[in-house]
């Protein structure tokens, strides 16, 4: 799949070796529009690999389906009184959200995840404009000299001041790497999958030494999965809408959405909210 997923009608790239790619095009309105997914979404029976900010009123309006697109998804979502209530489509989910009907347990958080991708996913696109300029055109979650530390989620205030120092130093993904403090998942190697996915391994403590013959399963994992891109913000800036999410054993598993950019050629990628509640990473 393409990493450059960005469709502008009628315009064109100017390339410019110093201070990265500026857009060229014809005044569009912003609902023409036309997003490709790095991932295919599927609704209603079908499968979607672009979307237009002006089809998104109806989108939500669609049955939510697996991540196959085989069978309809649903999920059972509750008051805090005791109140149930089953949604079938982004808007059904939406809706009851806004009436504070959540997911209560563990199998109602992982059934309504399609639902929470597709909100997030709309969200973006609804408000969505052309970039002016992208310092991120050749590059994607997988350049993990780019990543800052703070992919890495912590728990305690030691792990906190230490991400927060490393993150001041400029430090990479990379750099841990080569410390032997960070893994790629061996699942994930380039060879055997995509360029818009990376998971990445540590102890959960940065302060713990290399890593040394763990099994994956011990070990705590975040990754990171590229979208869609676009100016999701309306920073002018070209920005990765990503799906980001953790998981240790015996702590289960965290997902959420954020915005993914870089501000000058040279620098680190920086992460934004998503419009909309998402979580993020759960730090």
């Amino acid at each position: 799949m393409k990493l450059w997923s960005v469709s502008l009608l009628g315009g064109c790239l100017l390339a410019d070796a110093v201070v990265g790619y500026h857009f060229a095009s014809k005044a569009d309105a912003t609902n023409s529009l036309v997003i490709q997914l790095s991932e295919p979404l599927h609704l209603g029976g079908k499968t979607y690999t672009t979307l237009c900010a002006a089809d998104i009123p109806a989108m939500r309006k669609l049955t939510i389906q697996d991540f196959n697109g085989q069978e309809d998804a649903a999920v059972e979502l509750e008051t805090d009184d005791g109140k149930k209530a089953t949604a079938h489509t982004c808007e059904e989910w939406e809706t009851l959200n806004a009436k504070k009907y959540y997911a209560r347990n563990g199998s109602a958080m992982i059934l309504q995840f399609p639902f929470v991708q597709a909100s997030a996913i709309f969200t973006a696109i609804q408000f969505a404009q052309t970039p002016k300029v992208s310092y991120i055109k050749q590059v994607g979650v997988r350049n993990l000299e780019l990543l800052p530390v703070e992919v890495l989620p912590y728990r305690e205030s030691d792990d906190q001041a230490l991400h927060e120092q490393l993150t001041a130093q400029g430090v990479s993904i990379a750099e841990l790497i080569k410390r032997k403090l960070v893994k790629v998942s061996n699942d994930d190697e380039p060879t055997k999958q995509s360029p818009q996915f990376v998971r990445l391994l540590w102890g959960g403590k940065l302060t713990g030494g290399p890593l040394g013959n763990e099994e994956e399963w011990e070990l705590k994992s975040a990754y990171l999965q590229e979208i869609a891109r676009g100016d999701f913000s309306g920073s002018g800036l070209e920005e990765i809408l990503v799906q980001a999410g953790t998981h240790e054993a015996g702590s289960g598993f965290t997902y959420g959405f954020c915005l993914l950019t870089r501000t000058t050629p040279t620098g680190l990628f920086q992460f934004k909210p998503c419009r909309g509640n998402y979580g993020g990473f759960g730090n």
